[in-house]
């Protein structure tokens, strides 16, 4: 027996759900598939309002609610701001589009497709941060109250207002880091993991955790994993890693032990002694009381988000182009936690009009004849009716299972040929063995989709010329890559070394005179990396 708590379907999506967001009240907005976002809100009763539907016309890449609008970010346009009619109200256009958005009091910090970071505001101009404080490409930010922590793939990372740089964090190691997650607590605390080349002896690669306030150093240990994602709330801070475990971030950096899944985590959410964590295709919870319970998920939960009332939604999908989409679901954290068999916890998503199975009773009764006749075709239900052959091994059957009991007693087996039961399956398997191998394979692959895994494409080799300073901007895009399955979970670019210069499929850079290669990896849902290389050749544009 397993813990759980109440769970139903929220609603049934007609495509795969790629991004979900709530306002902590009633709304809630959610991407199904690549450009459609839809809207609705939990009424008086409890009950959801029929959809609204905003036909965006660009892949989607991130939702918010922000000061009473909808933000939805997307790869081409840039950042829009909807209403609560779904009206588009403002437009932010970023011609690199926006891979990642978070909002900074009465502001959205973004970065952009070309780990450029902006700052957005209803009804005024756009501020492009990054050329203002002179920064690199960068990764990640995190807001606190207001200023603004920025992470660039060099390694390095800066505390910033909207027009000054407050402070810069020291880099660590001498060949390279890179500051992979980071986020900022509710006390103020940055904490960040960093890996980095050659900081342990006898290591090639180590990952450090840290914790930053007010600018001195809290905590800086060694780890054995890798911080995935983080949920902060007004008192709790939460952090969940690859290894499964999610830690509570104390005051002074130090971290403690909450739960462990077994699998890496994908989503964290806290609410009133409830901690959340979705870990492969289940919900693993943990109350106030420090009980554990399940919830099982028909995907991978990814998404979670807080309404009134206790309720929590989730969504996630299974990373199989080929199944129906999976359902948004609903959780009661106010309601009891109750005992189930663990085969029961899939009930709540399964499809409500599945066949169930006959009872032998059903097949073998009085009327067994009646029950069984719906399983022919119709041409055999009117031969049957009609007293013609079904076929000799069906027509036998049939009229057993008419007959009394003692048609089936030992002194009377029920014996079929080997050949009677095998023939007729086997002649559509061999007739199309006897076909030739080109009509075989039309056979084959018309009836099975072909799976294509991604593969990498790193554009075509440039050969630029220097400008003024002696060195040019070369901007490598690795978007032609193949994946018409939305396989990929993971980009990496780097240099001749081996060293990462970037985890996104832009990477802009400066080079001087001379003659580069640089390899673009994608990783892709099953665990496997491919790899194209671009080479880039920059000559002399000086005329002296």
């Amino acid at each position: 027996m397993v813990n759980t708590l109440e769970v139903s379907a929220l609603l049934r999506p007609d495509a795969k759900i790629s991004h979900l967001v709530t306002d902590a009240s009633r709304h809630i907005a959610w991407a199904e598939g690549d450009a459609t976002v839809c809207m609705t809100v939990l009424n008086d009763e409890g009950a959801f309002e029929p959809n609204t539907v905003i036909a965006h016309g660009h892949r989607v890449t991130g939702l918010l609610y922000h000061m009473g609008h909808l933000v939805v970010s997307d790869e081409s346009l840039g950042c829009t701001f909807y209403d609560a009619q779904g009206e588009a109200v403002e437009v932010h256009s970023l011609e690199a589009g926006v891979l990642s958005m978070e909002t900074w009091r009465h502001r959205v910090g973004v970065i952009d497709g070309l780990g450029h970071v902006h700052v957005l505001q209803r009804g005024h101009e756009s501020v492009a941060l990054s050329e203002r404080l002179q920064l690199g490409e960068c990764n990640a930010i995190a807001a606190s109250d207001d200023t603004l922590y920025i992470a660039c793939h060099d390694g390095s990372l800066v505390q910033a207002n909207d027009s000054t740089v407050l402070w810069r964090r020291p880099i660590r190691g001498e060949h390279g880091e890179q500051i992979t997650a980071m986020g900022v607590s509710h006390r103020g605390v940055l904490f960040l993991t960093r890996e980095g080349h050659a900081l342990v002896g006898g290591d090639e690669e180590a990952i450090e955790f840290e914790g930053w306030l007010n600018g001195e150093l809290l905590v800086r240990t060694d780890m054995k994993a890798r911080l995935r994602t983080s949920y902060t709330t007004s008192d709790v801070t939460c952090l969940g890693f690859d290894d499964g475990t999610v830690h509570f971030l104390q005051d002074d950096g130090s971290l403690t032990h909450g739960l462990s899944t077994g699998h890496p985590i994908r989503a964290l959410i806290h609410h009133e002694g409830h901690v959340l964590a979705g870990s492969w295709f289940y919900i693993n919870g943990l109350d106030a009381d420090g009980r554990s319970w399940t919830v099982e998920h028909q995907g991978m939960p990814a998404h979670f988000g807080m309404l009134a009332n206790g309720v929590v939604v989730f969504a996630g999908d299974d990373q199989n182009d080929y199944t129906a989409p999976e359902p948004v679901g609903r959780i009661n954290l106010l309601a009891e936690l109750h005992d189930v068999d663990p085969s029961e916890l899939t009930m709540w998503f399964e499809a409500p009009n599945a066949p169930v199975a006959a009872s032998a009773e059903e097949l073998y009764g009085a009327d067994a004849g009646e029950e069984v006749l719906h399983l022919l075709t119709s041409d055999e239900q009117v031969a049957y009716n009609q007293g013609g052959p079904v076929d000799e091994t069906m027509g036998d059957l049939l009229a057993d299972l008419e007959s009394d009991d003692d048609a089936f007693a030992p002194e009377a087996p029920l014996l079929l040929e080997e050949e009677d039961l095998l023939g007729p399956a086997l002649d559509g398997t061999l007739d199309a063995a006897m076909e030739p191998s080109d009509d075989l394979l039309t056979t084959l692959t018309s009836q099975h989709a072909v799976f294509e895994a991604p593969q990498a494409n790193a554009g075509d080799d440039q050969e630029l010329v220097t400008g003024p300073g002696g060195s040019v901007a070369v901007h490598l895009d690795g978007r032609a890559t193949l994946d018409p399955h939305d396989q990929i979970r993971a980009w990496s670019w780097t240099d001749a070394s081996g060293r990462e210069l970037a985890n996104t499929p832009l990477l802009q850079l400066k080079l001087p005179v001379g003659a580069f290669g640089f390899d673009l990896k994608v990783l892709d849902a099953n665990g496997t990396w491919t790899t194209d290389r671009v080479s880039v050749v920059v000559k002399s544009g000086s005329t002296s």
